[in-house]
């Protein structure tokens, strides 16, 4: 890729990166804290290879040094979402963050009662995607058991507002 064109493109992710800057990161999933450690991490890479070739290339100085600059704020911007705490944090296992825990039955039957226990969520949306996994996982290890399954459902949760 021509540096020029690199140039260009870096300047057009750190605008895109700069205006929205308090929204994007505010609303960050850990899907999309990937998918820009990634898109940083590639830019980080032209740029360095386009600084390496510069000669071959012709670059002026003010080129350089807008490339080195640009190559500042990526890793930067990479730092800010590595040290951000998104929900859990990208690097916990399932096992830390939530658990299947079983519970006495009021029946005297087959009947099963669990619940699922968040370990470490802050984040609603992860403590349900992680719910799913637990969910399905002990339900296909019932149906392995028993040909019919009846299944019920609760959500119970309480939320404390921190204080301003």
């Amino acid at each position: 890729m021509n540096p020029f064109s690199i140039i260009k493109q870096s300047d057009n992710i750190l605008a895109a990166i700069k205006k929205p800057r308090k929204i994007l990161f505010d609303n960050f999933t850990i899907k999309n804290a990937e998918i820009w450690l990634k898109r940083l991490q590639r830019q980080i890479k032209s740029c360095n290879k386009a600084i390496r070739s510069r000669q071959q290339y012709n670059l002026s100085i003010g080129d350089l040094r807008k490339l080195e600059t640009n190559v500042g704020h990526f890793k930067h911007f990479r730092k800010l979402i590595l040290n951000r705490h998104i929900g859990m944090g990208i690097q916990s296992k399932l096992g830390q963050r939530v658990k299947w825990a079983n519970v006495e039955s009021s029946f005297k039957s087959r009947a099963t009662t669990g619940i699922i226990v968040h370990l470490r969520h802050k984040d609603l949306d992860t403590f349900l995607n992680d719910c799913v996994v637990i969910f399905k996982n002990k339900i296909n290890k019932f149906l392995k058991q028993h040909q019919a399954l009846k299944v019920n459902t609760t959500h119970k949760s309480s939320y404390k507002v921190p204080p301003f």
